[in-house]
């Protein structure tokens, strides 16, 4: 039920609690959850702004890890019986490199963890290595 969702601004208080309690915990890199729980863009940069607003105020920093991969395949529906979808697959390009411009703006660092099923050049499929080849063209290397 909609009562039951934090906000994004409930979302950034509790963090800031996190915070006054955990004073050594320098940073987090929260999931864009974009790969497989279908946040849209609009719902990352609400609470990954207010995030980073609030770890600012706590003097912290704030990564986000940019999912690079999709469900697999693409008509696997999440539902309370089936659960989630366990199969990956890259996600297309165009899908990471918005991902990386929406969320770069926001906060201080990106990551991304890498499987060798979604970013890599020894991957375990062509989907793998294609991405990667895409992304090194993206960031000139």
């Amino acid at each position: 039920p909609p009562v039951d969702i934090m906000t994004p601004r409930f979302y950034a208080d509790w963090w800031s609690q996190i915070f006054e309690w955990a004073p050594h915990l320098d940073l987090i890199a929260p999931q864009d959850s974009m790969g497989a729980q279908g946040n849209s863009f609009a719902n990352v940069s609400s609470f990954l702004g207010e995030l980073a607003a609030g770890s600012r105020r706590m003097n912290r920093r704030v990564f986000s890890n940019v999912e690079l991969f999709e469900v697999w395949p693409r008509d696997c529906q999440w539902t309370p019986e089936k659960g989630i979808c366990k199969g990956r697959h890259p996600a297309p390009f165009a899908r990471v490199k918005q991902q990386m411009a929406n969320e770069a703006a926001l906060v201080d660092e990106l990551i991304a963890w890498e499987w060798h099923s979604c970013l890599s050049p020894y991957g375990t499929t062509n989907a793998s290595a294609q991405l990667y080849q895409q992304y090194r063209a993206y960031v000139g290397r």
